[in-house]
Protein backbone atom coordinates (compact mmCIF):
# COMPACT_ATOMS: atom_id res chain seq x y z
CA UNK A 1 0.00 0.00 0.00
CA UNK A 2 3.03 2.65 0.78
CA UNK A 3 4.81 1.52 -1.99
CA UNK A 4 1.78 2.35 -4.39
CA UNK A 5 1.50 5.48 -2.75
CA UNK A 6 4.72 6.08 -3.15
CA UNK A 7 4.85 5.50 -6.90
CA UNK A 8 1.89 7.71 -7.32
CA UNK A 9 2.98 10.44 -5.55
CA UNK A 10 6.65 10.15 -7.32
CA UNK A 11 4.36 10.21 -10.79
CA UNK A 12 2.41 13.18 -9.59
CA UNK A 13 6.49 15.05 -8.50
CA UNK A 14 7.64 13.60 -11.93
CA UNK A 15 4.21 15.36 -13.95
CA UNK A 16 4.83 18.36 -12.06
CA UNK A 17 8.33 18.81 -12.68
CA UNK A 18 7.55 18.52 -16.40
CA UNK A 19 4.83 21.20 -16.59
CA UNK A 20 6.89 23.18 -14.90
CA UNK A 21 9.45 23.65 -17.39
CA UNK A 22 6.99 23.64 -19.69
CA UNK A 23 5.55 27.00 -18.02
CA UNK A 24 8.77 28.04 -17.50
CA UNK A 25 9.77 28.03 -21.47
CA UNK A 26 6.08 29.73 -22.20
CA UNK A 27 7.76 32.34 -19.63
CA UNK A 28 10.15 32.86 -21.52
CA UNK A 29 8.63 33.04 -25.03
CA UNK A 30 6.14 35.62 -23.64
CA UNK A 31 8.92 37.75 -21.91
CA UNK A 32 10.31 37.63 -25.35
CA UNK A 33 7.41 38.89 -26.78
CA UNK A 34 6.97 41.54 -24.25
CA UNK A 35 10.57 43.01 -25.07
CA UNK A 36 9.33 43.36 -28.45
CA UNK A 37 6.10 44.87 -28.28
CA UNK A 38 7.73 47.52 -25.95
CA UNK A 39 10.26 47.87 -28.34
CA UNK A 40 7.86 48.60 -31.14
CA UNK A 41 5.64 50.92 -29.24
CA UNK A 42 8.75 53.46 -28.04
CA UNK A 43 9.99 53.50 -32.19
CA UNK A 44 6.01 53.70 -33.37
CA UNK A 45 5.59 56.57 -30.41
CA UNK A 46 8.85 58.15 -31.82
CA UNK A 47 8.05 58.37 -35.35
CA UNK A 48 4.96 59.78 -34.63
CA UNK A 49 6.06 62.54 -32.28
CA UNK A 50 7.29 65.25 -34.02
CA UNK A 51 8.68 67.70 -30.91
CA UNK A 52 8.24 70.67 -33.18
CA UNK A 53 4.78 70.27 -34.49
CA UNK A 54 6.25 70.47 -38.05
CA UNK A 55 5.91 68.32 -41.02
CA UNK A 56 9.07 65.54 -40.93
CA UNK A 57 11.51 65.96 -44.27
CA UNK A 58 9.49 63.05 -46.12
CA UNK A 59 6.34 65.27 -45.91
CA UNK A 60 8.07 68.39 -47.20
CA UNK A 61 9.66 66.26 -50.00
CA UNK A 62 6.21 64.97 -51.44
CA UNK A 63 5.00 68.38 -51.19
CA UNK A 64 7.56 69.63 -53.46
CA UNK A 65 7.29 67.15 -55.96
CA UNK A 66 3.78 66.99 -55.91
CA UNK A 67 4.39 70.93 -57.18
CA UNK A 68 1.91 72.13 -54.77
CA UNK A 69 1.14 75.63 -54.84
CA UNK A 70 3.12 77.55 -52.27
CA UNK A 71 1.50 80.81 -52.52
CA UNK A 72 2.48 83.53 -49.23
CA UNK A 73 -0.08 84.78 -46.99
CA UNK A 74 0.80 88.58 -46.18
CA UNK A 75 2.90 88.05 -43.40
CA UNK A 76 5.16 86.17 -45.85
CA UNK A 77 4.33 82.90 -44.63
CA UNK A 78 3.45 79.66 -46.76
CA UNK A 79 -0.44 79.32 -46.48
CA UNK A 80 -1.88 76.50 -44.76
CA UNK A 81 -5.34 75.13 -45.27
CA UNK A 82 -6.01 74.80 -41.54
CA UNK A 83 -9.05 73.11 -42.07
CA UNK A 84 -6.92 69.85 -43.95
CA UNK A 85 -4.24 69.91 -41.13
CA UNK A 86 -7.07 69.83 -38.55
CA UNK A 87 -8.49 66.91 -39.92
CA UNK A 88 -5.38 65.11 -40.57
CA UNK A 89 -3.62 65.61 -36.86
CA UNK A 90 -6.99 64.74 -35.04
CA UNK A 91 -7.90 61.93 -36.97
CA UNK A 92 -4.39 60.17 -37.16
CA UNK A 93 -2.84 60.97 -33.90
CA UNK A 94 -5.94 60.27 -32.30
CA UNK A 95 -6.53 56.80 -33.45
CA UNK A 96 -2.79 55.87 -32.78
CA UNK A 97 -2.21 57.35 -29.56
CA UNK A 98 -5.35 54.94 -28.43
CA UNK A 99 -4.06 51.81 -29.96
CA UNK A 100 -0.56 52.63 -28.53
CA UNK A 101 -2.09 52.93 -25.42
CA UNK A 102 -4.23 49.67 -25.62
CA UNK A 103 -1.12 47.91 -26.52
CA UNK A 104 1.08 49.31 -23.62
CA UNK A 105 -1.66 48.27 -21.48
CA UNK A 106 -1.56 44.91 -22.66
CA UNK A 107 1.79 44.44 -22.44
CA UNK A 108 1.11 45.73 -18.77
CA UNK A 109 -1.35 43.34 -18.61
CA UNK A 110 1.09 40.75 -19.38
CA UNK A 111 4.06 41.45 -17.52
CA UNK A 112 1.88 41.33 -14.47
CA UNK A 113 0.67 37.50 -15.73
CA UNK A 114 4.64 36.91 -16.07
CA UNK A 115 5.52 37.76 -13.32
CA UNK A 116 2.29 36.39 -11.09
CA UNK A 117 2.94 33.19 -13.15
CA UNK A 118 6.92 33.71 -12.58
CA UNK A 119 6.23 33.65 -8.65
CA UNK A 120 4.17 30.65 -8.73
CA UNK A 121 6.60 28.69 -10.14
CA UNK A 122 8.77 29.35 -8.02
CA UNK A 123 6.75 28.38 -4.82
CA UNK A 124 6.03 25.00 -6.85
CA UNK A 125 9.94 24.32 -7.82
CA UNK A 126 10.21 25.19 -3.88
CA UNK A 127 7.65 22.53 -2.58
CA UNK A 128 8.35 20.27 -4.88
CA UNK A 129 11.85 20.29 -3.64
CA UNK A 130 10.77 19.90 -0.34
CA UNK A 131 8.56 16.93 -1.11
CA UNK A 132 11.58 15.25 -3.32
CA UNK A 133 13.61 15.08 -0.25
CA UNK A 134 10.43 13.80 2.20
CA UNK A 135 10.03 11.00 -0.25
CA UNK A 136 13.88 10.12 -0.83
CA UNK A 137 13.67 10.04 3.21
CA UNK A 138 11.01 8.41 3.40
CA UNK A 139 12.20 5.52 0.39
CA UNK A 140 15.52 5.44 2.16
CA UNK A 141 13.50 4.66 5.87
CA UNK A 142 11.02 2.09 3.91
CA UNK A 143 13.96 0.53 2.29
CA UNK A 144 15.77 0.40 6.23
CA UNK A 145 12.64 -1.45 7.53
CA UNK A 146 12.01 -3.62 4.55
CA UNK A 147 16.03 -5.20 4.85
CA UNK A 148 15.06 -4.98 8.66
CA UNK A 149 11.93 -7.22 8.41
CA UNK A 150 13.35 -9.59 5.79
CA UNK A 151 16.70 -9.71 8.70
CA UNK A 152 14.34 -10.71 11.25
CA UNK A 153 12.17 -12.95 8.57
CA UNK A 154 15.43 -15.00 8.06
CA UNK A 155 16.17 -14.94 11.89
CA UNK A 156 12.78 -16.45 12.74
CA UNK A 157 13.39 -19.12 10.05
CA UNK A 158 16.73 -20.07 11.37
CA UNK A 159 16.09 -19.84 14.63
CA UNK A 160 12.45 -22.16 13.46
CA UNK A 161 14.91 -24.80 11.96
CA UNK A 162 17.04 -24.80 15.03
CA UNK A 163 14.12 -25.55 17.36
CA UNK A 164 13.29 -28.16 14.76
CA UNK A 165 16.50 -30.11 15.19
Amino acid sequence: METKNLVEFETSLATLATTIKTFKGYVNELKEVVKTLEKKVTETRTALKDPNGEPTKKEDEKKEEEGEDKTKDEDGDLKVDEEETKEKVKGGNEKVDKDLDQVEEESKTSTKQIESLTKTITSVEEKSEAADKEVIKETTNTAKEEAALTEIKHEKERLVRVRER
